[in-house]
């Protein structure tokens, strides 16, 4: 994909000053699209910028599709979009091309579980049903999970500790109901004796 282009020139002993946010070994930089500033997460290992597909940016103009590979060495073909100018301190960017992702899932739900509460969640709202396809994407120590339904989900809440969880994307397994590691993305984990936790919201 071409670089974007910045918006205006600048010397080649142009340097600039952008105050970071360092948080459980990532590293975020504050970035203004349109009158909104967001976090960005740096990664220098990226071969490309990259949006989640349940965020706003990932409704930006589509360019077509890209052959992406994971760290895993998994390939699949992935929509690429063109994103809205960035600014990051001084720099604008325009041109940036983005290719689209689905969002880590923070609760894996037992397909049989889901199928016991399916009335009160169509019931609830029915959009929290995003789709239906067939796949298998859990891996164990001892291999992958069989090829079967695999719901989609995006919940209008999730109840965790006592505190509510807002719009969290899901999906079911044919294994155990589990909150995974995105779950340190929301809050602080603290193991407590006799098999107890407690969560700290951020």
């Amino acid at each position: 994909m071409p670089p974007a282009a910045a918006s205006r020139a600048f010397s080649p002993n142009f340097a600039d000053s952008i105050a970071i946010e360092y948080d459980d070994g990532r590293v975020f930089v504050p970035v203004r699209v349109g009158g909104t500033v967001r976090r960005f997460l740096l990664d220098t290992g990226a071969a490309q910028a990259i949006v989640y597909d349940d965020t706003d940016l990932a409704r930006s103009p589509r360019l077509g599709t890209i052959s992406s590979i994971d760290a895993l060495g998994t390939q699949a073909s992935v929509p690429v979009v063109a994103l809205p100018p960035l600014t990051l301190g001084q720099l604008t960017l325009t041109g940036l091309h983005a290719t689209v992702h689905q969002r880590p899932p923070l609760y894996l739900i037992n397909h049989h579980s889901f199928a016991q509460a399916l009335d009160s969640c169509l019931a609830q709202n029915p959009a929290q049903i995003a789709d239906t396809v067939a796949g298998s994407f859990v891996r164990g120590l001892h291999g992958r999970e069989r090829q079967a339904p695999v719901v989609r989900l995006q919940l209008d809440s999730l109840v965790f500790a006592g505190h509510a969880l807002r719009h969290v994307p899901a999906r079911t397994t044919q294994g155990l109901s589990h909150l995974g590691g995105p779950l340190l993305g929301h809050g602080a984990v603290i193991f407590m004796p006799r098999r107890r936790l407690r969560f700290i919201p951020f």
